[in-house]
């Protein structure tokens, strides 16, 4: 059985590991969420940050929480996908919180 941390791993080098946080490009961070709907893995929220060489800033106007009571995989998945579409052509990196 995979795990989410399983799926954290195939990312790691793709992506910008600081402070024990997995940062992920819009693009990468598209292919972790299609990653988790086929280990059927719930994706609870997605974190926008701004990468700078000396700091990391979050960005929760570039975040979103999928964590809502009664939300199925399905539409964690699905509303992940489009909300990272809309960041492909920009410089921003998420972290993909998965359950």
């Amino acid at each position: 059985m995979t795990t989410m941390k399983d799926v954290e791993r195939e990312f790691q080098s793709v992506g910008q590991r600081r402070g024990g946080v997995l940062f992920l490009t819009p693009n990468d961070a598209i292919h972790m969420v299609n990653r988790a709907r086929e280990e059927n893995i719930r994706v609870l929220g997605i974190d926008g940050f701004f990468l700078r060489p000396s700091e990391t800033e979050p960005s929760l106007e570039h975040s979103i929480d999928l964590s809502l009571p009664g939300q199925s995989p399905a539409d964690s998945w699905e509303v992940a996908q489009r909300f990272l579409e809309r960041y492909l052509n920009s410089s921003m990196h998420f972290e993909v919180v998965l359950e």
